[in-house]
């Protein structure tokens, strides 16, 4: 039996005792919660090397779960099951010090991997804070130990008063800060304006209570701009200790996130707004993302099968453009009559996961029942046209015509009167009459025979 201790936090019972199992055929202790108020009355009274905690739970979330567990015991490492994929939730998840997180439905060697890496982590993590406490007892090994940190570090005394600063530290002083000028201040004469931020009390309460505390900060910089800082605070000894990052490129980056972000949400919003349903579908027929068009007409289907929710189907769809898209690499299109009778065009293009490979395809989704109505009437307009065409009857070539009655010979050999002729070959009729010089003609006759 393992020695290492396990929190596991979901309010889905399938989807707890399914980890639980996994967890324990590895030989970890597992303890189970179904809300994050369990969660956390379970870590006010126990220690764990790991919590696992699902993300959106009624009430108390997984976020919470994973600050209060950091700040109970901030050796214990966490790790977050969701079924977001966004960019805010990973900024989040930084942010408040998420050790590593798995997008549902995951694997199980996925979780076992992670929760390797976590309780590894767990382990050194552990090991440091052992470092540091015998370290404490020799000034001189702490003093070396601090200035060789690539962190901001310093060390106040039960009383606030400054007994070690690291050189990194000294950067953020007014240049020419000679470490030996500060150490015996107190954190106010250091720092003033401290008791207004609220911090000299947290500073207080660590020495007090021995919980470590996290927060940003920002030192205005004329010459550079702001320089935002994370800061960590933590007991040591009778006294306490800050470490502080410089995270001003890291928020830069986070801003270029969020900039992303808002870009293809632009994107899919002008998709939305053609009324084009957009979705991205793994392998394994999966879906993994869905745009508002699909999501207003059949739900989130995230992580579901696209034939049996999309078609009905018990099998994917024999028409599937998916994955030949990503055998050829190349967009593929089809068009199908949907379970609603209406005529759809669906077009797939292969997209590589972050490691490169193919392993699903944006699909985009049109409906083309119009235009094929259009099509359908248009040929049938020109079928129409060309049966017309082919009953037009037309004369040419050499026809025989007798030079002195008139007759044509027809392709039998027949002699037959002009209009029966062309009454036979074209869709002319004949209407009889006189022509005025007939007329006369015939009136002379009659005058002549009277």
């Amino acid at each position: 039996m393992s020695k290492f201790l396990i929190l596991l936090v979901d309010d889905d019972e399938l989807v707890l005792e399914g980890v639980r199992a996994i967890l324990e055929a590895e030989g970890y202790r597992v303890t189970t919660a179904e809300s994050g108020e369990e969660a956390i009355e379970r870590l006010e009274k126990t220690t764990f090397d790991l919590v696992i905690t699902d993300l959106v739970m009624e009430n108390v979330d997984g976020f919470e779960v994973a600050k209060k567990a950091k700040e109970l015991s901030p050796e214990t490492t966490t790790m977050v099951l969701t079924g977001y994929k966004t960019t805010d939730f990973a900024i989040d998840a930084l942010r408040i010090g998420v050790d590593d997180y798995l997008i549902k439905p995951c694997a199980t060697d996925d979780i076992l991997f992670s929760v390797r890496r976590c309780l590894e982590k767990g382990k050194t993590n552990k090991e440091c804070k052992r470092a540091e406490e015998a370290l404490w007892e020799s000034e001189e090994k702490l003093s070396s130990f601090i200035d060789a940190a690539t962190e901001d570090f310093v060390l106040y005394d039960s009383e606030l008063n400054l007994v070690e600063i690291n050189k990194k530290a000294l950067e953020i002083f007014p240049k020419g800060t000679i470490k030996e000028n500060l150490i015996g201040k107190n954190i106010l004469d250091i720092s003033p304006g401290l008791v207004k931020t609220g911090r000299y009390d947290k500073y207080l309460e660590i020495i007090k209570t021995g919980k470590s505390v996290y927060f940003d900060d920002i030192v205005p910089n004329s010459k550079f701009g702001d320089v935002h800082l994370s800061v960590k605070g933590f007991k040591v000894g009778q006294g306490f200790g800050l470490i502080i990052n410089d995270i001003t490129e890291r928020n830069k980056v986070e801003e270029e996130l969020r900039a992303e972000r808002d870009s293809q949400q632009a994107l899919l919003a002008g998709l939305d707004a053609t009324g084009l349903g957009v979705d991205i579908v793994g392998t394994d027929y999966r879906v993994r993302f869905q745009n508002a068009v699909l999501q207003d007409r059949f739900g989130d289907l995230t992580g579901k099968l696209c034939y049996e929710n999309y078609r009905g189907l018990d099998a994917p769809c024999g028409f599937c453009p998916m994955k030949k898209a990503i055998a050829s690499g190349s967009v593929e299109r089809v068009e199908h009559t949907g379970p609603d009778g209406r005529e759809y065009e669906l077009v797939s293009a292969p997209l590589a996961g972050p490691d490169g490979t193919r392993d699903r395809a944006v699909e985009v989704v049109r409906d083309i029942t119009e235009r094929k109505k259009i099509e359908e009437e248009r040929e049938k307009l020109i079928s129409d046209l060309q049966t017309a065409l082919a009953k037009i009857k037309t004369l040419s070539g050499i026809i025989p015509i007798c030079a002195k009655c008139k007759k044509i010979r027809d392709d039998n050999g027949y002699w037959t009167q002009v209009e029966e002729y062309i009454r036979d070959h074209t869709t002319a009729e004949f209407s009889h009459g006189l022509c005025p010089e007939c007329v006369a003609e015939m009136e002379k006759e009659i005058d002549e025979m009277e």
